[in-house]
């Protein structure tokens, strides 16, 4: 027969020292930050695709799909930095969120999070300086408010091409 079957339960069975991790609060904060930042990422990229629906398209109500919250935080972004750089955005704290989880070392996570904020600042600069200007008073959508005020700054400032250096060199 199999007489190991009815051996005394009185083994080491027990884990290890060191083999079970305790999830810590500090492990415990960092994963709920990292969803918060996720969520906010996922909510901020869909909150610019409906404002982007209902710009091209009439009979979307962006408050009734996202709330007064998506509205107030997609019309202005767009607003600012232009369509382009707005699409860029919901990158920032989905990297972030990457790094709380452990995916992303300490010095790939800043590198990211750098290129990102640094695109979304140049980036409707150098728009600015590329497309035609809009009309007075009208926001451009390329570039928004921040391209077209440090765009025109810089060409008062530096000229054409010297507004184009002082891009390159930002970058």
């Amino acid at each position: 027969g199999h007489s190991d079957l009815f051996r005394s339960a009185n083994h080491q069975a027990g884990a290890r020292a060191g083999a079970v991790n305790r999830v810590g609060s500090t492990g415990l904060k960092r994963e709920l930050i990292g969803i918060a930042l996720l969520l906010f990422a996922v909510f901020l990229a869909g909150a610019l695709a409906v404002l982007a629906a209902a710009s091209l398209r009439s009979g979307i109500d962006v408050r009734e799909s996202v709330g007064w919250v998506g509205w107030y935080l997609a019309r202005p972004l767009v607003s600012l930095v232009g369509w382009p750089a707005a699409a860029l955005t919901p990158a920032v704290p989905a990297v972030h969120a990457l790094r709380l989880f452990g995916r992303l070392e300490s010095e790939t996570d800043r590198s990211w999070m750098i290129f990102f904020a640094g695109m979304v600042v140049l980036l409707p600069i150098a728009l600015a300086l590329a497309v035609a200007k809009p009309e007075p008073g009208v926001a451009s959508g390329a570039a928004g408010l921040w391209g077209e005020l440090i765009a025109g700054w810089w060409t008062s400032w530096f000229g054409a091409f010297g507004a184009w250096v002082v891009v390159a060199l930002a970058a």
